[in-house]
């Protein structure tokens, strides 16, 4: 028996109309399976339609419902990895957009959008997503917010459901309308409340690549957090890194790393291994300490 092509471009998933293809847990065991093994070719490529695994395995052939289980339970390493590899490769997409349309923001108008911007009381209203949505082609969805209101006024609210494809991460569990895509905020992050004399800029004006004097390869401004840390898109929060724990949430999307995307516009795949201190320079823009980032 051979076990041809398995497209991944669009999984079979519980609960949206189409059954699964099988039941997991009736497959047989490792010690089962390693009875049968020889020789094998697993070829993973990308197609139009996402990314095909053909595996090619010898198999009993005497009962082809008897190793039908047998042939999936071989195919299961080989798909999960190619559907991992998937995710992480649009999630760091995902990531890129996110910091050009910052960096694009700062062109056009001299300063990073602010974590989020205020009304004239200071009140937080809409999140620094809304502010990039122009340079994410997203103007048409942009203009329909009402921007002296805040994001769950009766008309923002409405729009919350309206939430780009760049904001959700691949894998996230998330409710709809809800990313793990966060600023680094804090006294000392890229992504920081509104300055003086800014917050009554229509544009929700933060800090400059000025003021990222450890250099903009050196510190994070976005991350890519766990389904913990998830936030409505629209909502003003700013993250801050836990003091004594920064990786605390960070970690559960991707394995055991986490995805960021650095100031100077490139985007890095994370350890959780990553020492304490190490991360912590990575959320500080000015601590004037040399970073070391692991390979």
């Amino acid at each position: 028996m051979m076990l041809g092509e398995m497209n991944l471009g669009r999984p079979n998933r519980p609960g949206r109309g189409r059954p699964p293809l099988f039941d997991v847990g009736a497959l047989p065991t490792s010690r089962t399976i390693s009875k049968h093994l020889q020789p094998s070719t697993t070829v993973v490529r990308r197609t139009p339609a996402g990314l095909e695994v053909e595996t090619r395995q010898t198999l009993p052939a005497a009962n082809i419902g008897a190793t039908a289980p047998l042939a999936v339970a071989l195919a299961l390493p080989a798909m999960h990895a190619a559907t991992d590899a998937a995710r992480s490769s649009e999630a760091s997409n995902n990531v890129k957009q996110q910091m050009l349309a910052i960096h694009n923001f700062h062109d056009t108008y001299g300063k990073l959008p602010a974590a989020y911007r205020v009304d004239a009381d200071g009140k937080p209203l809409l999140s620094w997503r809304v502010a990039i949505l122009p340079f994410i082609e997203q103007q048409a969805l942009y203009e329909q917010f009402h921007l002296d209101e805040p994001w769950d006024s009766e008309h923002n609210k409405t729009l919350i459901a309206k939430m780009p494809k760049t904001f959700r991460a691949p894998g996230s569990k998330a409710a709809p309308g809800q990313t793990t895509y966060l600023g680094v905020g804090g006294k000392n992050g890229v992504i920081v409340k509104p300055r003086d004399g800014d917050w009554r800029n229509s544009h929700a004006a933060g800090a400059s690549f000025h003021d990222i004097v450890d250099g903009t390869s050196n510190t994070a401004a976005i991350v890519e957090a766990s389904d913990a840390l998830a936030v409505v898109w629209t909502k003003p929060e700013e993250w801050t890194p836990n003091d004594k724990e920064p990786i605390k949430g960070l970690v559960g999307l991707r394995g055991a790393r986490f995805l960021v995307g650095m100031a100077d516009g490139s985007v890095r795949m994370i350890s959780k291994e990553i020492d304490v201190e190490t991360l912590k320079n990575l959320f500080n823009r000015n601590d004037g300490k040399v970073l070391q980032l692991p390979d």
